[in-house]
């Protein structure tokens, strides 16, 4: 996270307040109730998040791409459209191929690709 500097003491009791105790409250067990250390855990936890947000963010594109080469292999470069795949879906993700399809036409009409059901 870039947090360039901890907040000051004088600056922690406004912090917590904006934050809402709530959010807070949830680290105050492992700091013995002291409310400084848990936004100071707090904020650890916000960087945490950060730092596994790339990784994270690359590992999707891998999977989506890996399940897409896939499909393509088996189904071709319109597996979206085959009626068999989209009968083993549940009903949910039925709809949701749905609303992306429907999305993405008016988006790209005839020059729809399965590239673009992906990256959405």
């Amino acid at each position: 996270m870039q947090l360039p500097n901890e907040p000051k003491d004088d600056q922690f009791t406004a912090i917590i307040r904006a934050l809402h105790d709530d959010r807070i409250d949830r680290y105050l067990p492992a700091t013995y109730g002291n409310q400084e250390d848990a936004l100071r855990i707090y904020l650890w936890n916000c960087a945490l998040c950060e730092a596994f947000y790339l990784p994270l963010h690359f590992a999707e594109i891998v999977i989506r791409n890996a399940i897409n080469n896939h499909l393509i292999e088996r189904l071709g470069d319109r597996w979206f459209e085959n009626r068999t795949f989209i009968k083993i879906l549940n009903q949910h993700y039925q709809d949701d191929l749905d609303d992306l399809l429907q999305a993405e036409l008016l988006r790209h009409g005839d020059n729809l690709t399965c590239h673009h059901l992906v990256s959405e």
